[in-house]
């Protein structure tokens, strides 16, 4: 079985450069692709650069390294999610009643639809990062995301926390890293999962089929009753 696990079966290897594009944007191009399908570990740079055509030293005078690129590419990915995250709990906070888990967790999946149908390799990159994030080694990427993002997303979370169940800050933690855990493997591998479900295409409708599965397992996650503890 393939261990590719690309959101876009279009993948690197399939990427029409854009010609007219400045440098700096080819180098994102290529870089996007190749991150979405290979992720972050297994591609290099040369591999960038040959998909971009152009040479390492525009690399580093645009980015400045390899880990400048990914935070580019963070930043091009999280955004514009992150945006419709703001833009939808606007919405929801000018209701009279507090907003509840499920239109909470629609927001989350209207936002990733958003961003797969505006740049699909997104998706992929976004999912890369939240796995990339967990190394212990990537302490500066932990830095710059919580910088750049960390204030946005708790105010997300504070209004998940306020309709789960009444359990307290440890067992919060927790759960919501078994779901995202389940999050991320799920849409990261988007396409082999298709291709094992008998599917040849692991495009915008599988992806809403994922989330129209996943959203009530998380909601069931986040409402269960407090945990037994061991003693």
């Amino acid at each position: 079985m393939s261990g590719r696990s690309s959101l876009d079966r279009a993948g690197a290897k399939g990427v029409a450069m854009d010609a007219g594009a400045d440098t700096a944007a080819r180098i994102i191009q290529a870089a996007e692709a190749l991150f979405a399908e290979q992720g972050f570990k297994d591609t290099t740079l040369r591999q960038i650069t040959g998909l971009a055509g152009v040479n390492l030293a525009a690399v580093n005078y645009h980015f400045g390294s390899k880990s400048g690129l990914i935070r580019a590419l963070a930043v091009r990915a999280l955004s514009p999610l992150c945006h419709e995250l703001d833009r939808g709990l606007a919405r929801l906070e000018r209701e009279d009643a507090p907003p509840g888990l499920e239109p909470l967790l629609e927001l989350m999946a209207q936002a990733l639809r958003r961003l797969y149908g505006q740049n699909p390799p997104a998706l992929a990159v976004v999912m890369r990062l939240l796995e990339q994030v967990y190394l212990p080694s990537e302490r500066d990427l932990q830095l710059f995301l919580r910088q750049q993002y960390g204030a946005r997303l708790e105010r997300y979370l504070r209004h998940i926390r306020a309709d789960a169940a009444p359990i307290d800050g440890p067992e919060f933690f927790w759960r919501c890293h078994f779901l995202l855990g389940s999050v991320i493997f799920t849409l990261s591998r988007m396409h082999t999962l298709s291709a094992l479900q008998g599917q040849n295409e692991a495009g915008a409708e599988v992806l809403e089929q994922i989330l129209a599965q996943i959203i009530p397992v998380i909601s069931a996650g986040l409402h269960a009753p407090p945990g037994h503890r061991g003693h």
